[in-house]
C-alpha cells in the first residue's frame, strides 16, 4: 500500500503586494498634504505681525482671501460680498461652530476686510480668525 506523502510548502514573504501597498500609501499622502493647501492664494502676501500665534486649531472651515487689489475670493474662486454671505450662511447652516480664515494681502485696504467681516457677521458667523507671518 502506498503512502501519501505531503509536501511541506515553504512558507515565503511576497512582495508584490507589499510593494503595492507602499506605493498605494505613498500616492494617499501626497494627495492628503496637498489639500489644505486648495484654498490658498499665492498672490496674497501676508503681512507680518509681533504677536501673531499659531492657532491650536488649525481647522478652518472656510477661507477667504483678499488680494491687494481689494478682489476678494472663496478660496480660489472670485466672489462678490453678496455671493460671501450666502456662501458662509450655507456653511453656518451645515456646522454651527464655522471658522472663517481670513487672509488679506498686506497691502488691501481696511475698508475690504471690513466689508468681508461684515459680510460674515449678516451670515451669523462670529468666529474669524487673520493671516499673518510671526515676526522673526
Amino acid at each position: 500500500m502506498k503512502r501519501l506523502s505531503i509536501q511541506e510548502d515553504e512558507c515565503a514573504f511576497e512582495m508584490a503586494p507589499m510593494i503595492d501597498m507602499v506605493f498605494l500609501l505613498l500616492i494617499f499622502f501626497m494627495c492628503a498634504s496637498t489639500l489644505p493647501n486648495l484654498s490658498r492664494d499665492d498672490k496674497v502676501k501676508l503681512p507680518v505681525a509681533d504677536k501673531s500665534i499659531v492657532p491650536k486649531n488649525k481647522k478652518h472651515d472656510a477661507v477667504i482671501n483678499i488680494r491687494d487689489n481689494g478682489d476678494v475670493y472663496w478660496g480660489k474662486q472670485p466672489s462678490t460680498f453678496e455671493e460671501i454671505t450666502e456662501y458662509v450662511s450655507e456653511k453656518a447652516l451645515e456646522n454651527e461652530d464655522l471658522k472663517i480664515y481670513i487672509r488679506a494681502d498686506k497691502q488691501v485696504s481696511h475698508r475690504a476686510v471690513r466689508k468681508v467681516i461684515d459680510a460674515c457677521a449678516k451670515a451669523g458667523v462670529m468666529d474669524i480668525q487673520f493671516a499673518a507671518y510671526q515676526s522673526e
